[in-house]
């Protein structure tokens, strides 16, 4: 009987001892999973901040892009109204037989005016015209400089340089 008695303890020890392992794999497996599950809450935590932060940068791209639309419709506005300044100059400078070339340098225009007795040469910077140069010289060179530059009457400045060039040509010729 005693033999049954230790058979059946050895029975009992390999029984628990089997459940005591497969109670250490479930413990260890249970900590593997608390390990992942903390892991996963961290990757999501971080996914999410970063989904912010690109939620807040893509935000502040769409505003720039509507900022940089408004620029460029205002621009495009700016260079119609100048492209029809200068046709309008163009048209009445032909009309009184100048023929006129734009140099353009960042804001500042130059301008150069031929006729057949002279040429003026002009500086246009925003909306103020100014005399750079006038040929053949003219004697009073400071006071059409001045005079431009108070009134911003350039077709009157042109005719009246017209008018000085004709009568100084006849009376040469």
């Amino acid at each position: 009987m005693e033999d049954n008695y230790s058979e059946r303890n050895l029975n009992v020890k390999q029984f628990l001892s089997k459940d005591n392992k497969i109670v250490e794999k479930l413990k260890k497996d249970l900590f593997k999973f608390l390990q992942d599950e903390e892991n996963w809450k961290s990757l999501n935590d971080a996914f999410l901040k970063e989904h912010c932060k690109l939620q807040v940068h893509l935000e502040k791209l769409v505003a720039d892009e509507v900022k940089l639309a408004c620029l460029l419709e205002n621009t495009s506005e700016k260079a119609k109204h100048k492209s029809n300044q200068q046709a309008n100059l163009t048209f009445l400078c032909k009309l009184l037989g100048y023929h006129i070339m734009e140099y353009n340098e960042s804001e500042v225009n130059y301008i150069k005016v031929n006729c057949e007795q002279f040429c003026v040469i002009l500086r246009k910077d925003q909306s103020q015209y100014e005399v750079l140069d006038i040929h053949p010289d003219h004697s009073n060179f400071r006071e059409i400089k001045q005079f431009l530059s108070v009134t911003q009457d350039l077709i009157g400045m042109l005719n009246c340089l017209k008018q000085y060039f004709a009568v100084t040509a006849s009376t040469e010729g």
